[in-house]
């Protein structure tokens, strides 16, 4: 976890507040609704409230580990930016942003919802964004270190031979 008094980057901001407002969203749509309400269903094949909140939940149960994974496999580096590629803009700009020109596309099986779900399903919501949360941070904390490693570097270059400690890198 990163330092409570060190900032959070730019990014990691963003992507924080975005979960927040998801978070307040989701439990002023589905505060006092029963269980019928949260499963019922605009339009023939369409997915109800509670069944839009279950698969974002799946989706953050299936794919959060192994991103996790892959993140962990890298090594340290300062991540000023996040700057999606040019398929993540294109995906984005046709599947997740709502406007007349959005795509409508089946979701992989592997993240449907079930055809009935509980109220339980708002906590797995924010279990998942939690978990998020909790990537960000890491990933925060490895910028943080990544940062940290690179004054070092800097400072030591002008340095006569010898032993350091942070201490000395940090002028304390």
């Amino acid at each position: 976890m990163t330092n409570p008094d060190t900032p959070l980057p730019p990014w990691a901001d963003l992507l924080i507040a975005d979960l927040d407002d998801a978070d307040r969203a989701a439990e002023q749509l589905t505060s006092g609704l029963s269980e019928d309400d949260l499963n019922w269903h605009p339009a023939a094949g369409a997915w109800s409230v509670g069944q839009c909140l279950e698969h974002l939940a799946i989706t953050n149960e299936v794919y959060l580990p192994p991103i996790s994974a892959s993140f962990s496999a890298q090594p340290d580096s300062v991540v000023q930016e996040i700057t999606p590629g040019w398929f993540a803009r294109w995906f984005m700009q046709n599947f997740i942003e709502p406007s007349p020109k959005t795509k409508r596309a089946s979701a992989p099986g592997k993240i449907v919802p079930g055809q009935r779900v509980g109220l339980s399903v708002v906590q797995r919501f924010r279990q998942g964004n939690d978990a998020v949360r909790e990537m960000i941070h890491r990933a925060a904390s490895r910028e943080t270190f990544g940062a940290g490693a690179l004054r070092a570097a800097r400072w030591i270059i002008d340095q006569p031979a010898g032993l350091y400690s942070m201490e000395n890198v940090l002028g304390f």
